[in-house]
């Protein structure tokens, strides 16, 4: 989304299509943020619930 609002100032629909199509490499971005902010979140829960 962050990219997408480099060249767009609004978040909404057309502006992630925008990204896939238009933007070199646009579409491995998407591809490869989902998974990669997910083990993100992982990793934050497993080191949280190991502190407690």
């Amino acid at each position: 989304m962050y990219l997408a609002g480099l060249y767009h100032q609004t978040v909404e629909a057309k502006c992630v299509t925008y990204l896939v199509r238009e933007v070199a490499a646009g579409w491995e971005f998407k591809t490869l943020h989902a998974p990669a902010a997910s083990f993100v979140f992982v990793c934050i829960f497993v080191h949280a619930t190991r502190i407690l």
